[in-house]
């Protein structure tokens, strides 16, 4: 034989080979996304899922996607709740010819509508599951081994009091916004179609150090006109890819049939187990083949972790045998500019950080999220409670609960696999939302619904999964919950609980812990919430509540952190939140923002954050946490001492720590419950901070670099002289502008030879409360506007001669509803707001600057206000700022001063 005609065999050889080789792979499952080139449009129209309808003006886009992206992070209140719409051409080759054809959606908010090729395919309702349709009858034919199609989606955002959430403290951004694949196998195949789920359900019923039970349960269809003969085969693979057992069995199925096939008694001796420090993966995957050629028609793979678990009442929760506290975070899914519309990667980003920082438990708050975070759990070691978002109120339809039921095993269905999941949960703080709440008879009619509905949910959790626990967070008001019996419904108690933010006394969450341990003894209990707002540009060294600084978020935390652990009965805890994330409707200190998070909406650690690191990791450790505080300003300690004294932080697990300030020690200090405070005399320019840890002969080392604004004791001083100051008025914290890197500093009251206000006194919102919780249009920094001094005399800064830029700050905080409420008080007509205005004239050095100044008038409520004036100053008289009031009271919210020279 020649060598051309041997190797043209065998050419022929390998051909065929790999013909067979694709040919069985194309009878297995194949999941392409096709989330690139789609066309959108933010309206509603009833013709936008025919064929020949005119989508050429429409927005080209590609997934995840969402429409609310810019309209919730505007000054305007409000974003868009409605109906937009998705197009798309498919295109598919001959690879997907004489398959079955499915769409698989990640997520869209809220209703969604798909329609191929001008037919209506299904709705799903419920913003947060994922959901899959046959598409197969719909397609076109293949012509020239190709076939082109139109998927339309028409997906509803609206309000909809049939679906849950109702009501929520986060923005409801619509759209699709996970990611979308097609999905081919062949006419035999598992189920697809079952809440999002791919048809095989694992669970572990016995599990202990040296034996580990697996049962697989799945649901097999034959679609073809003839009975199939099947093998079902279970292979369970460790993490270097061995299998460590497999366990098969033959199947006859009829023509176009379905069967639930179960496979049990998988034995696993000495598994390695599955928890936080050890999260050992197997993954088992789970074959549909042909019983007479053993071809592959469906395979899916799933991952499988060994671990049992236990919740008690008195000593908390269990894993592997062993008590481990519980101790995380919750987590919402939106990042700034791109809404809920996150890649992957960003979603697995902030599993890490979480895990990163020591944390050993999530809660996946309050709806269901992507599928990359229960991946994410499973192989970083998370121990996860996933909730379906039936939130704050519900409404008494057959069809709310009829859709809350199926939410509630869409949930179960989709994650049930993950060994991660450990908790259930559902209903938070469902009384928060209280109907009725003026007749007693609805009212206890409603909350028998409520306890009804939620026993109905629970029933339907138990029978789907009766190996994993339930939960319900409550709000923090104890007998709402536990009389009408809602406390008994669930396995675990959560407790949402913010004594010392909302309430006024952080000692009363000690006192609510042990008010569940003394009349519900019997019910394991979890703190599913606490958190305290703080946005990175407020710092304080007087810190209060509601103040938004970071140094009482720290303050907050620690005296939570420090209650559960003293607490064998409390399991767990859960910070809100991992992340500041979206919540339209907030007026806080960061607009539409609620800033509770360990980390800011870029994933900029706070400082509390790295106080949980030092105390939840076994690692040896010391930090400098004021990462994001890189400015700061003080005045000199003493006058001539070319220094001030800050009080700084340093958090460590080690025996003792050292910092040092450009080189030269401040101070040793040993940690007290992971705390050292140091003195630091912070110098005009540049300062490097350095901290040094050591445990024995173990060194840790950390950096912060500081640039410093000193402000001189005298004014007038030669030996440091004077060149800028910036003022917040009317209040006790410094604001940093991390923008135009501009530190504002508390005001304080004049003292001769340095600065400061004369009379008035703070504007408060409650008995308790500096400053207003509204928006301040026209600004990026709402803290500035939102302090004032009401009723001031006059600022005076005692600055030698020279030119100065000052400028005023203004806002008026008294809304008309609150001028009405002023009147109405005093027995006046609440129809003339006019009444109670403030008009003031304001004159610097004696010069009338702005003559019967009505702030209101001039530019309406809640309106930033700056006022810039150049100022020439002789005769040594310094520059005084007077006010003077006609009606009402003069007001102040910040003043900065520059010397220009």
């Amino acid at each position: 034989m020649s060598l051309f005609n041997f190797m043209g065999k065998y050419l022929i050889i390998i051909f065929l080979f790999l013909m067979c080789c694709g040919a069985n792979a194309q009878t297995s499952r194949t999941k392409i996304s096709v989330n690139e080139d789609w066309k959108f449009i933010r309206e509603d129209d009833g013709n936008a899922h025919l064929k020949d309808f005119n989508d050429a003006g429409w927005e080209r886009i590609s997934l995840p996607h969402t429409w609310n992206d810019k309209d919730v992070e505007d000054e305007a209140y409000g974003y868009y709740r409605g109906v937009g719409w998705y197009r798309k051409q498919l295109n598919l080759d001959r690879t997907w010819k004489n398959r079955k054809v499915f769409i698989y959606f990640e997520g869209a908010n809220q209703v969604a509508d798909l329609f191929v090729n001008g037919k209506k395919v299904g709705k799903h309702i419920g913003g947060y599951a994922a959901f899959c349709y046959d598409i197969t009858k719909h397609l076109n034919a293949f012509t020239d081994n190709h076939s082109k199609n139109l998927v339309a989606v028409r997906v509803d955002n609206s309000h909809n009091e049939d679906i849950s959430p109702l009501r929520a403290d986060f923005t409801f951004f619509g759209g699709i916004y996970r990611d979308v694949y097609l999905v081919s196998s062949s006419e035999t195949h598992f189920e697809m179609l079952d809440s999002g789920s791919n048809g095989v359900f694992i669970t572990t019923p016995k599990v202990n150090a040296n034996r580990g039970e697996v049962k697989v349960r799945v649901k097999v269809l034959n679609e073809e006109s003839s009975p199939r003969k099947l093998i079902l085969l279970a292979e369970i693979y460790n993490d270097e890819g061995s299998i460590v057992v497999s366990r098969s069995k033959k199947v006859n199925l009829k023509e176009n049939s379905s069967q639930e096939i179960i496979l049990d008694n998988l034995i696993v001796d000495y598994p390695f187990l599955w928890s936080p420090d050890t999260p050992n993966l197997y993954h088992i995957s789970t074959k549909l083949m042909d019983a007479g050629t053993n071809k592959v028609l469906d395979e899916v793979i799933n991952p499988l972790g060994f671990r049992w678990f236990k919740f008690t009442a008195d000593k908390g929760f269990f894993l592997n045998g062993k008590p481990l506290k519980l101790m995380g975070a919750s987590r919402h899914q939106d990042y700034p500019g791109m809404g809920n519309a996150l890649s992957d990667q960003l979603h697995l980003h902030d599993i890490k950080l979480l895990k990163d920082m020591g944390a050993n438990f999530i809660r996946i708050a309050h709806y269901q999220q992507d599928p990359s975070i229960l991946e994410a759990c499973d192989k970083l070691g998370l121990i996860a409670s996933v909730e379906i978002p039936i939130i704050n109120t519900i409404t008494e339809t057959a069809e709310f609960e009829k859709n809350c039921l199926n939410m509630t095993k869409e949930m179960v269905r989709h994650d049930y696999n993950h060994p991660s999941v450990v908790v259930w949960t559902y209903m938070n703080e469902i009384m928060l939302g209280m109907r009725y709440r003026k007749n007693k008879e609805k009212r206890e009619s409603y909350i028998r619904s409520i306890v009804d509905l939620a026993q109905k949910i629970e029933n339907i959790i138990r029978e789907e999964d009766p190996f994993r626990y339930t939960m319900i967070p409550n709000g923090g008001a104890f007998q709402t919950y536990k009389n009408p019996g809602l406390t008994e419904v669930a396995m675990i108690v959560g407790w949402n609980l913010y004594p010392g933010w909302y309430g006024s006394d952080l000692k009363e969450f000690d006192r609510f812990l042990d008010l569940h341990r003394k009349e519900l003894s019997h019910k394991p209990m979890i703190v599913s919430e606490y958190g305290a707002g703080a946005d990175p540009r407020i710092r304080s060294f007087q810190p209060k509540r509601f103040d938004f600084s970071l140094e009482y978020q720290s303050k907050y935390n620690r005296h939570y952190y420090k209650a559960i652990m003293e607490r064998d009965f409390v399991a767990g805890g859960l910070i809100w939140n991992l992340i500041d994330f979206n919540s339209e409707h907030r007026i806080d200190a960061v607009p539409h923002i609620n800033n509770k998070g360990m980390v800011d909406q870029h994933r900029r650690p706070k400082d509390i954050y790295y106080y949980y690191q030092v105390m939840l990791k076994d690692s040896l450790q010391v930090v400098i946490p004021s990462k994001l505080w890189t400015c700061r300003t003080g005045e000199e300690s003493k006058v001539g001492e070319a220094f001030c004294l800050q009080t700084m932080e340093v958090y460590s697990n080690m025996e003792e720590v050292r910092l040092s300030l450009n080189g030269e020690e401040v101070g040793t200090a040993k940690p007290e419950e992971g705390i050292c405070k140091f003195e630091v005399p912070f110098v005009q320019g540049k300062n490097l901070l350095e901290a040094i840890g050591r445990t024995g002969k173990n060194i840790r080392k950390d950096f912060h670099r500081v640039e410093f604004d000193l402000i001189p004791a005298q004014l007038n001083s030669h030996n440091h002289p004077f060149s800028q100051i910036a003022v917040n008025v009317g209040a006790n914290c410094y604001f940093f502008d991390d923008q135009l890197r501009q530190v504002w500093h508390p005001e304080k009251e004049y003292t001769e030879g340095s600065w400061g206000y004369l009379g008035g006194e703070k504007y408060f919102t409650s008995g308790w409360k500096t400053g207003a919780s509204n928006n301040i249009n026209g600004t990026n920094n709402n803290p500035l506007y939102q302090t004032q001094r009401v009723d001031m005399d006059a600022f005076r800064f005692d600055v030698p001669d020279g030119k100065y830029e000052l400028t005023l700050h203004f806002a008026e905080l008294m809304s008309d509803k609150q001028m009405k409420r002023i009147l109405y008080n005093l027995g006046n007509d609440t129809r003339d707001v006019k009444a109670v205005r403030r008009c003031f004239s304001v004159m610097v050095n004696g010069h009338v600057l702005f003559d019967r100044l009505d702030l209101k008038d001039a530019y309406g409520e809640f309106q930033a206000v700056a006022k810039k004036i150049e100022i020439i100053c002789s005769g040594s008289q310094g520059i005084e700022v007077k006010f003077d009031a006609h009606e009402g009271e003069a007001v102040l919210n910040a003043i900065s001063l520059r010397r220009v020279y």
